[in-house]
């Protein structure tokens, strides 16, 4: 059973730095091969004003007793296009983080578009892989607005990816290749 968390725990808040902030996060019972767990979309605070902003997204094991990281990836979550996750507060973006016993999708909102990763639990492997992967945009055509969407599914138009191993680049050429104008 999945759960929508509106307070963050102290074992989980204790993991990150006191100006880091935690944009997304949920829970789910089991999670993948453990009993609960929790996934976090966190935004590191930078030393340095002139570069941007580090996110990550983070699968922990464990009740709100005792948590461990199990996965973490920093390419899922975007914090340099999404302004959303530049700026949003604590929780803010919980919207765009969908978790369930056997899947964790991000959604990367952009000002004309966006992208979103859906990992799947397999339990042949032990492994969180990527299963999907959606990308959208709009833009002014001659006679009005352009829609265009491009879908990859594992395993048609995807190979294995590992959560942990993902990045936008390993896919970007396919997603380029499948692009459809909708509108």
């Amino acid at each position: 059973m999945a759960a929508d968390v509106t307070q963050i725990p102290d074992n989980i808040r204790s993991q990150f730095g006191p100006d880091d902030t935690i944009i997304a996060m949920k829970s789910a019972s089991p999670l993948g091969l453990d009993a609960s767990g929790t996934v976090v979309a966190v935004r590191y605070a930078s030393d340095d004003p002139q570069k941007p902003a580090h996110c990550e997204l983070i699968v922990f094991r464990g009740d709100h007793a005792k948590v461990a990281t199990s996965e973490h990836n920093s390419n899922v979550v975007d914090c340099i296009n999404n302004e959303t996750n530049k700026t949003a507060g604590t929780l803010a973006a919980n919207d765009q983080l969908t978790v369930t016993p056997t899947q964790i999708a991000y959604v990367n909102l952009l000002p004309r578009g966006g992208t979103a990763y859906t990992f799947n639990w397999c339990r042949r492997f032990f492994a969180w892989h990527l299963q999907r992967v959606e990308a959208s945009s709009v833009y002014n055509g001659e006679k009005g607005p352009v829609v265009r969407r491009s879908t990859l599914d594992f395993p048609m138009r995807l190979t294995w990816i590992n959560l942990s191993d993902f990045d936008p680049k390993l896919v970007r050429d396919d997603l380029a290749k499948n692009l459809k104008t909708l509108k």
